[in-house]
């Protein structure tokens, strides 16, 4: 399997080409394709949930979250990251969906992003996330959308 190029190398390609053109022919895969409700919804087809159970242990109103499939919402990153938590997702998986939304990436220099990183690394739920943002001192994963 051949390893992903990182962003440097594709900056560093896009400096160097004269034709965008073939900039995307050749990198085709490494290239952010589809929409976000797309991808969650291969990613809950590979969990083996529904929306709506995917919704419940998220932590989102389910009426939102149908909203999000419906591409009627953008989700905030803390949305994001509960759902990737719930999802089990790894941290490529979890900073793909925070790219698909249009939302930053997690920084590991920031203290509450660092929480979020090792959650996501370690499966924890919303819940035990929420609990090491208290711990921390550092704002718990939004409420928005109940």
């Amino acid at each position: 399997m051949k390893k992903a190029k990182k962003t440097g190398e594709l900056i560093h390609e896009l400096s160097s080409v004269s034709n965008i053109h073939e900039y995307f022919r050749r990198n085709e895969k490494e290239l952010i394709q589809g929409s976000l409700a797309d991808r969650l919804q291969e990613l809950i087809q590979k969990a083996g949930l529904t929306r709506s159970a995917l919704a419940a242990k998220a932590g989102v109103d389910r009426y939102y979250m149908y909203d999000i499939f419906r591409g009627r919402k953008n989700p905030s990153a803390d949305k994001l990251v509960c759902i990737a938590l719930a999802l089990e997702l790894d941290l490529r998986e979890a900073e793909e969906l925070l790219r698909l939304a249009d939302r930053p990436g997690l920084y590991a220099r920031h203290p509450r992003d660092s929480i979020l990183i090792f959650a996501i690394q370690h499966h924890l739920t919303v819940d035990a996330a929420n609990a090491l943002l208290d711990e921390g001192g550092q704002p718990l994963l939004s409420e928005e959308g109940k």
